[in-house]
This record gives C-alpha cells, sequence and structure tokens, in this order.
C-alpha cells in the first residue's frame, strides 16, 4: 500500500484504534485495499483531462457495429501510472459500452446521465444492494456463456481471476434510475493479454 493510501485511509485507523481493535487486525482490512481512479465531471475545467461520456464513437471504418451503446471513453496515457493496480497499457483509449440488456434503459436516459456521470477505474465495486459481488457475478455470467456456446473459452468461474475493471455511475437525479451502476469486469489473463473485448459488463 501507498504512502497516500495510507493517508487517505488515517481516519479508519485512528476510529478503529480508539475503538479497541487490535492493530493486527486493522492492518489486516488495510491490506486488502486497491488503487482505484475516480473520474468525475469537472464543474470549472480544472483538473487533466482523462476521458469523455457519451460522444461520437470514433472507430475505424472497417470496424464492426459495437451492437451496444456506447459509454465512455478514457484516455490511457492521461490517466496516472499509479492510479489503480491494474495492468493497463499506457496510452490509447479504452472504451466502454453497456450489456445489450441496458440498450433501451441507456437510450431513455443517457442525455441526463452524462452530466451527473462519473467512473471508477480500478478498486472494489460500488454496489448498494451488497448481497452480492458483481465480480463474482460476472465470473459466474462468462462460465455460464461459455457453456452455452455464446462466448468463445477457456474462460475461469473463479472470482479470484477476474476483476473490478472500472464502475459508471449513472445520475443521482434521473428518475427511476437514480443510483444504478454498470460493472465492468475483466479476466486477469485477457487484461495482461490487452483482449479487452472479453470484458464483462453487468
Amino acid at each position: 500500500m501507498t504512502t497516500a493510501i495510507r493517508s487517505r485511509f488515517r481516519p479508519f485507523r485512528e476510529e478503529a484504534e480508539a475503538q479497541g481493535v487490535p492493530a493486527d487486525d486493522v492492518e489486516r482490512w488495510l491490506a486488502t485495499a486497491r488503487p482505484c481512479a475516480t473520474l468525475t465531471l469537472s464543474d470549472d475545467d480544472t483538473g487533466p483531462l482523462v476521458g469523455r461520456f457519451g460522444g461520437p464513437l470514433l472507430l475505424p471504418s472497417d470496424t464492426p457495429d459495437p451492437g451496444h451503446p456506447f459509454v465512455a471513453s478514457v484516455d490511457l496515457a492521461a490517466l496516472p501510472a499509479d492510479a489503480t493496480d491494474l495492468l493497463l497499457p499506457s496510452d490509447g483509449r479504452l472504451l466502454f459500452f453497456a450489456g445489450s440488456e441496458l440498450v433501451e434503459i441507456w437510450e431513455d436516459t443517457k442525455d441526463l446521465i452524462a452530466p451527473s456521470a462519473q467512473m471508477q477505474m480500478g478498486g472494489y465495486a460500488d454496489e448498494e444492494s451488497v448481497e452480492f459481488d458483481p465480480v463474482d457475478v460476472a465470473a459466474s455470467l462468462a462460465a455460464q456463456a461459455v457453456d452455452a456456446g455464446h462466448w468463445d473459452g477457456p474462460v475461469s468461474d473463479d472470482v479470484a481471476d477476474r476483476v473490478l475493471l472500472a464502475d459508471g455511475y449513472a445520475g443521482r437525479d434521473v428518475e427511476k434510475r437514480e443510483g444504478a451502476t454498470v460493472h465492468w469486469v475483466i479476466q486477469r489473463e485477457d487484461l495482461a493479454a490487452r483482449r479487452f473485448e472479453r470484458g464483462v459488463g453487468i
């Protein structure tokens, strides 16, 4: 854990110690922390421009139609190298699309979502429904898709072999869609090999 991350968790450590939690337990919890980059819309145009929500989808003319709504792009060269613990390329653009089951919702709400949307790269999934881990769900869905012949394998159904690539948040002020989140999960092996098209969005 970097010094900066340890500094961010100082209130957690101090409160845990104040409540008598053993220092070893505190450090064991802190060791599970993963760095992430939180991308937000700037109200005053300050800070680096790392990506954009929506906009024209600029792909080579011979690229097949993705078939899913385009959500966001991230300029990997503008993302600080130590912002996450993901093995991301040092340059290029990473494009994010929503799953086909979200097409109608996206088309209905994208104009309202974009002004207040934000994205998290890396870290842990932010999910208000704590009954399940989106990374675990993605691992299971990928294995089922291979078994059904809908996706080329091999894939692992072990959650430890997958990692959260990003979370995309819908606007908190979109009626009936407040707090909706899309999670993009990728197999660690595919991430290392730059096979981003094998990511799973849920």
